[in-house]
């Protein structure tokens, strides 16, 4: 039985993952510690807590003393890292707190694995999930970045994630510890938080807001669903090789205009067939004779703001035959559907 520690747990990511290991609760233990920031909810995984197999910690990664006492109580045998700041709008605001969270935070982590594994290395294992944005920026006409690309962080967030891997690295270079990073594309899906792209927009045509859109949108970002993602990172827990790095992504890239457009073209043709929702959502535009895209507002680029991110799953594929289930516009509705289902959870 493996004793997994799941960090970030109650995140948007981390809450999917969490809610896919349910099905392996006979092969795993899950451990989870968030500190439940503003981004992460305890209620997301809270049907998930039995104290047999599913244990939850309320606490910060930068807290030595309180992981190690977790480390020694459940005999923490792997570690997968979701914990981190990541959006780069604050990370530009305040990057204090991102240096704290994603390299501090990761050093700690780090540490205290060494300290309970240093006399069983071979069989433990460093998770790290990591960002394409650690790869910097690609012009349109650029390939895909590889896992053996330069790094090129442009921002706070990107250079701590960057600066994280790193030392996950040198760790292993320097003590033997196993680790495992992935680079995922954009994750979109139920529980994200509205300061993302996807829920803000769903969110502000719900609410009869502008939807706000850096520059002249046509900067590019590649997508995948969450549940996608996951499943990735679960099979590259169990069969994955280590100390190797993995880009997790779908093919399917999209300026962010395009983006917007078809959120409200799709909103508006789910709110159409559902006109009921009229009494929860009086100033959604369609319920207005107006089309949602007549919200779209162009405002000032985002400092340092990459053109596009773009990545080659090739060495995903050809290792553990990954492919997507998830077709784009399939889950891009889905996610609509849930945002609009579960009002009470992001308002």
């Amino acid at each position: 039985m493996k004793n997994l520690l799941i960090t970030g747990g109650a995140g948007f990511i981390g809450t999917n993952f969490v809610k896919i290991m349910n099905k392996y609760k006979k092969d795993v233990n899950c451990i989870i510690v968030d500190k439940l920031s503003y981004a992460s909810k305890y209620e997301n995984i809270k049907n998930y807590i039995d104290g047999k197999n599913f244990f939850f910690y309320e606490d910060d990664i930068t807290n030595y003393k309180n992981l190690n006492i977790i480390f020694q109580k459940h005999n923490i045998d792997s570690l997968i890292n979701f914990a981190a700041e990541s959006h780069v709008d604050n990370s530009i605001d305040k990057p204090i707190d991102f240096i704290n969270s994603n390299i501090f935070g990761t050093y700690n982590l780090l540490k205290i694995s060494l300290d309970h594994w240093k006399n069983s290395l071979k069989e433990n294992i460093f998770f790290q999930i990591s960002t394409d944005e650690v790869f910097g920026s690609l012009s349109s006409n650029e390939s895909s970045n590889k896992e053996t690309s330069k790094y090129d962080p442009k921002n706070p967030y990107s250079a701590s994630k960057a600066s994280s891997d790193m030392l996950i690295r040198a760790f292993s270079n320097t003590y033997d510890l196993n680790y495992i990073i992935t680079h995922s594309c954009n994750n979109y899906g139920n529980y994200q938080n509205t300061e993302k792209f996807i829920p803000l927009i769903i969110q502000n045509i719900l609410k009869g807001l502008p939807l706000p859109i850096y520059g002249d949108g046509r900067n590019i970002r590649e997508w995948i669903h969450v549940d996608d993602n996951c499943k990735a990172i679960i099979e590259l827990l169990f069969k994955g090789s280590r100390n190797n790095s993995y880009n997790i992504s779908s093919d399917f890239e999209i300026s962010n205009i395009d983006l917007a457009l078809l959120i409200c073209k799709k909103m508006d043709e789910f709110l159409l067939q559902n006109t009921h929702l009229n009494n929860i959502y009086p100033k959604t535009p369609i319920f207005n004779n107006n089309k949602s895209s007549k919200l779209i507002e162009y405002v000032e680029d985002r400092k340092g703001h990459d053109f596009k991110y773009s990545l080659d799953c090739k060495k995903l594929k050809d290792e553990i035959n990954f492919r997507c289930d998830v077709e784009f516009e399939d889950g891009l509705k889905k996610t609509i559907r849930w945002y609009i289902a579960n009002y009470n959870w992001w308002i």
